[in-house]
């Protein structure tokens, strides 16, 4: 208590009167929607501070506006699946708090009807008659409640109150006696007073419990879905194998063609790798403000490894995995490897885990990967740019001058009172390490919210910390230890304004706070810093050479807390005698995995990576190791027979030697038929046409006129050694002629019809005999 009192003295600390001048330049920014529009839908626990508003405010021009509309429901803002935060009894849950959010990605929408229930409703009247032991008339007005059943009346009164949610509502139990009642109902509905004591609503039916049944269906799906991979990948394994066998020739190779040939070419250089990386960080903004969160994300891990490759440090390839590229970077860079690793492992949980592409996922990832896109470019316009996409866009709160995040800017976010105590010197930023790893003690203060969730050991850390010098601020935390000197009160719920205790008056000045009512502090050894109208708000204690702040909630914290009476004031005058680094701790600080297997243990990953690599050694097992370099087997780059034979007939059709042609045909096409015809037909041209026009249908005078003709021209292709003298060469004339040649062509395609219908009666015979 001394040294804090001797530390506010020596900084000249007194009541900041100018704070309200603070809290508006802070709010007139334009992201602090709730400050700027009419029509602004509030949240439940976020309406609660209209009462202390008013119905104006200097700071805040269109919160009371606001507050007149009807209630809105948030889809809260909250950890990825399977990591819960620990909203327990006394604190709050909303939506974006520190969680990276702001009022545009929470989905806010008015309830639509006024006679819809709700917790807050307006205040009722109600008229009785008659009192225990007389008549009279007496009229109460009841003040909003929080859903209570009905208003109070007169014990055998009847009066019209206001219902509690329904169209037609029954009002409930009044007190005995006189006096204003309570109404606190919320529905548009009138009732008469009932003097019988309403009945409780009957208890709501049992679920029935599918825990059973769901598992064991879950249990046969995995195996099925399991099932199906292992089948899909033997399928891929045999189709490439398969395909491997009828793979067509592979095509010239680009290099092996000359300069100037034509068709395709290989690519150039790839051009600056500046351009590509400003490409993918404009299409992540881009994808951000539209809220593809998961586009977003894999353009910005692509301008990191983009950024990566064009330095030389690694090389993308598609054989390569994340892992190989941290690997590398240990090689080569291990002053960027940790941030590397972490930043995949954000990826990663991503890509392939259970979370979800989100505002907050986006934040954190890209909050890594600009320091080393622009510690490698050397430009400052990328931060500035990301940093101005993602205020303005749908994720909100990280500042244009440092990139550091302090929370959203709704009505429930930290946003504004980072950007407040900034004014007075404060570093206000959020905590994302674990709190095994604390900072400086001589450096830094740590504001604990309700929703983070400490373990004993974490506790212990904590004090051994304070004790050597550390600024402890505990926010609405359930369960504290002993030597914080105070513990949370729930049942003792107190409301009213909030006064500085006497021994703090001349530190903190007469200040008068208020927030919505909450419950109390119970102190053992520590001195009350705040208190209210039944109970302590804010305890100190000095716990060696630091000091420990317990409050009763989080609500001071909150921007729209800095509208109401002297709360900015107050905060300011609290953090100035304090160390300057002030860290955030909510549910969203150490959620990151320490370790891959954590990784996959919390995208429940691991027992289908166990099964993958079972099955990965029954693969290696059947096909064995390779016991050297694989290379593939050389290709077959000769051409068919068919491109020979079409080219030697083109030669021939450019010379005309159709007549030449039909001789190097009949030659093989007559010994053919030859050997497809019975022994006694086989002697002689005339014993030949008579075997072949029995197997073919043709008569053998027909036949016997294809034969001769082949055989002419078969003696006039022979070689001139073998040639019979009379037979004259023929000259080249003669293969000109156009008539010659089509009868060259008719003798040929008779001999092919001969050689097609004596093959396919030899086909028949052959299968008849199997």
């Amino acid at each position: 208590m001394i040294k804090f009192v001797v530390l506010l003295s020596i900084l000249g600390a007194s009541p900041v009167y100018n704070a309200d001048e603070r809290v508006r330049e802070v709010l007139t920014d334009p992201r602090y929607r709730f400050c700027h529009e009419d029509e602004y839908p509030l949240g439940e626990d976020e309406r609660a501070f209209c009462p202390l508003v008013g119905e104006t405010s200097e700071v805040c021009p269109s919160l009371p506006a606001a507050c007149r509309k009807p209630s809105a429901s948030i889809e809260k803002g909250g950890p990825p699946p399977g990591i819960s935060p620990s909203c327990k009894a006394g604190s709050r849950c909303l939506a974006g708090r520190s969680s990276g959010r702001d009022d545009r990605t929470a989905v806010r929408r008015f309830d639509g009807s006024s006679s819809s229930a709700s917790a807050d409703g307006a205040p009722g009247d109600g008229k009785g008659q008659g009192g225990p032991g007389g008549d009279g008339d007496s009229s109460g007005s009841g003040a909003p409640g929080q859903d209570k059943p009905g208003g109070e009346h007169g014990k055998d009164g009847s009066g019209e109150v206001s219902g509690s949610g329904k169209p037609s509502g029954t009002a409930g139990p009044g007190k005995p006696g006189s006096g204003p009642g309570q109404s606190p109902g919320a529905g548009e509905g009138k009732g008469q007073a009932d003097p019988k004591s309403a009945e409780p609503p009957p208890p709501a039916p049992p679920e029935p419990d599918d825990a059973a049944g769901a598992s064991g269906f879950a249990r046969v799906l995995f195996f099925v879905l399991l099932g199906g991979f292992i089948a899909f990948v033997a399928w891929m394994v045999l189709k490439n194998v398969l395909s491997e066998r009828d793979a067509p020739e592979d095509e010239p190779l680009p290099e092996d063609l000359p300069a100037n040939a034509p068709g395709p070419r290989r690519e150039g250089p790839r051009g600056p790798v500046e351009t590509d990386v400003a490409r993918l960080l404009a299409r992540a903004r881009a994808a951000a403000q539209r809220g593809a969160f998961g586009p977003a994300i894999d353009d910005v891990y692509a301008a990191l490894l983009r950024r990566l490759d064009g330095d030389g440090i690694i090389e993308i390839h598609a054989s390569r995995t994340n892992g190989d590229y941290v690997r590398a970077l240990r090689r080569e860079r291990p002053e960027i490897a940790a941030d590397m690793r972490s930043i995949v492992t954000e990826v990663e949980s991503v890509q392939f885990g259970s979370r979800a592409a989100s505002a907050e996922a986006f934040a954190r990832i890209h909050d890594r990967v600009v320091p080393l896109v622009s510690r490698a470019l050397g430009i400052l316009a990328v931060i500035l740019g990301l940093s101005a996409t993602v205020s303005c866009g749908r994720v909100a709160a990280l500042d244009e001058s440092d990139g550091v995040f302090r929370g959203d800017t709704s009505p429930s976010g930290t946003h504004g009172v980072g950007a407040m105590l900034a004014a007075y010197g404060i570093d206000f930023r959020h905590r994302r390490g674990p709190l095994d790893k604390l900072p400086d003690a001589d450096d830094t203060t740590l504001l604990v919210l309700p929703d983070l969730d400490i373990s004993a050991a974490d506790f212990r850390r904590l004090q051994s910390w304070v004790e050597s010098g550390g600024d402890l601020v505990v926010a609405g935390a359930p369960d504290l230890p002993a030597w914080a000197g105070a513990s949370l009160d729930l049942d003792n719920v107190s409301e009213g304004d909030i006064v500085v205790s006497p021994g703090y008056r001349v530190d903190l000045g007469e200040l008068v706070l208020a927030v919505p009512r909450g419950p109390s502090l119970t102190l053992t050894d520590a001195e009350p810093m705040l208190a209210r109208s039944n109970g302590v708000y804010a305890s100190f204690k000095q716990v060696g050479d630091g000091r420990v702040i317990v409050l009763a909630d989080d609500k001071l914290f909150l921007n729209v807390a800095l509208t109401v009476e002297e709360n900015a004031a107050f905060l300011i005058s609290l953090f100035r005698p304090l160390h300057r680094e002030v860290e955030l701790c909510d549910a969203w600080t150490s959620l990151g995995a320490d370790t891959p297997l954590e990784t996959l243990s919390r995208a429940h990953l691991l027992p289908i990576l166990l099964q993958l690599v079972l099955l990965l050694g029954l693969f290696f097992l059947w096909q064995g190791r390779a016991f050297g370099v694989l290379r593939d087997p050389p290709a077959n780059r000769r051409r068919a027979f068919a491109d020979h034979v079409r080219a030697l007939g083109l030669a021939y059709a450019r010379a005309g030697a159709s007549r030449h042609a039909l001789g190097l045909y009949a030659s093989w096409a007559v010994e053919r038929l030859r050997e497809r015809v019975p022994r006694e037909g086989r002697q002689g041209l005339s014993g030949l046409a008579e075997a072949i026009g029995v197997r073919v249908g043709k008569p053998t005078g027909e036949v016997m006129r294809v034969l001769v003709d082949a055989t002419e021209a078969q003696k006039e292709a022979a070689p001139p050694s073998l040639r019979a003298g009379a037979i004259p060469v023929p000259g080249r004339a003669r293969g000109k002629d156009r008539a010659q040649a089509a009868s060259d062509f008719a003798v040929m395609r008779a001999l092919d019809h001969f050689l097609a219908r004596t093959s396919r009666e030899r086909s028949r015979k052959k299968t008849r005999k199997a």
